[in-house]
This record gives structure tokens, C-alpha cells and sequence, in this order.
């Protein structure tokens, strides 16, 4: 089930926009709002699907097809082809996966570990193991703010990739993809000459 379409340059919509959906969503406005190009841009992702033998990208007419959209110009926002044309699909499953995520995170066991020794009988083991639990909390936590920096929460839209974090991931993909290497840290530690340690918690040292 779809959660959102996100849309740039697409027909009626300039700027990114992105649509939440719901078990039933009703789509109104005043014409030219956009929303024909909504269920456009649903047709077209459809048609594309179904004709996945052709290679093509997006089919914006086939024949018999459910959708014509012209040529490729005719669907970017006033025709301008210097725009870059962009549709992004948001499932329930993507959703779910980036609750699970947050729902997870080290931080939340490493606050119950610390709850649990604040609750222990004070001695000087509990104060050294107090002191290191505090810094495992500490570095979860800036963590956590790191990675929902990417985020905006709106009480409508609900929580979604930031604009410059999406522009970042489309920036890696292309230099991919016209044949660049991303390395992992493993990788420029062995190329600096320095031995990487990963702890059980995680957590890495090097010398």
C-alpha cells in the first residue's frame, strides 16, 4: 500500500510536493491545483510497471496504455527541459521499516541499562559502571539526533526525508552509477595503515 508520492517538475507541480495518502484520501481543489497530474503521475508509474520489457525508465504513452502523456518535455513543469523530472513512491513497508529502526535503536537499551544501575545500590562498582553507561547513553543519543536531523516531522505529512538529505542520495546514486566508488570505513582504514577495532558494543578504536 502506498503511504506518500513526493513529485518535482512534474506537470502542474514545480517544487517537491509530497502527497500522504490513507486508507481513503480524498483529493480536491480549485482547478489547476494538481489534481489531475496526482493520479497522472499514479498511471504513469503503472504503465511504466507493466511495461517493464521495454527498458524504458517511464512510458508516458504506450499503445493501448491508460495514461498519454505526451513526450518527455510535455511532462516537465513549463516544458522547460533544463528541470530534472523526479517521482518518488513511499510504501507502508519503507514506513514500517524506518519505525522499526527508530523502535530499535541502541539508545532505548542502553536508558534501560542505565535505569537499572541508578536503581542498584551506590558503590564504587556501580559508580564506575554508571559513569561508563552514561557515556554508551550520551553517544546513542548523538547518534539518534544525527540520523533525525535528516527527518521533518509536520502533524500532516508525518515524518519524511528532508529535501537536501533526498538531493544528497540522488548526488551518491548518479556518481555511482556513471562508474565512482563509495568505500566503507573498513576499506579507508586499510588504505591509511590503520588497524580499526569494533567492540562488541559496537562501538570503533584504531591506532
Amino acid at each position: 500500500m502506498l503511504h506518500a508520492l513526493e513529485l518535482e517538475n512534474f506537470k502542474a507541480f514545480g517544487k517537491r510536493a509530497r502527497i500522504p495518502f490513507a486508507p481513503i484520501t480524498l483529493i480536491f481543489g480549485e482547478n489547476s491545483a494538481g489534481k489531475s497530474t496526482i493520479l497522472q503521475a499514479l498511471y504513469l508509474l503503472k504503465q511504466t510497471l507493466e511495461n517493464q520489457d521495454t527498458g524504458a525508465l517511464l512510458l508516458p504513452r504506450t499503445e493501448n496504455g491508460i495514461v498519454d502523456l505526451g513526450s518527455f518535455q510535455e511532462m516537465l513543469f513549463d516544458h522547460d527541459l533544463k528541470r530534472t523530472l523526479s517521482i518518488r513512491v513511499e510504501t507502508i513497508n519503507e514506513f514500517q521499516v524506518l519505525m522499526h529502526t527508530l523502535g530499535n535503536w541502541r539508545l532505548f537499551v542502553a536508558w534501560e541499562r542505565l535505569v537499572k544501575l541508578m536503581e542498584t545500590k551506590a558503590s564504587i562498582e556501580i559508580a564506575n559502571r554508571l559513569h561508563a553507561e552514561f557515556y554508551e547513553f550520551f553517544v546513542c543519543y548523538l547518534e539518534l539526533e544525527l540520523f533525525l536531523e535528516n527527518y521533518d516531522y509536520d502533524p500532516d505529512d508525518g515524518l519524511e526525508l528532508r529535501p537536501e538529505f533526498i538531493e544528497a542520495l540522488e548526488r551518491e546514486e548518479a556518481y555511482i552509477r556513471s562508474g565512482g566508488k563509495m568505500y566503507t570505513l573498513d576499506e579507508v582504514a586499510a588504505r591509511l595503515g590503520i588497524l580499526l577495532k569494533r567492540s562488541s558494543a559496537g562501538r570503533f578504536s584504531f591506532r
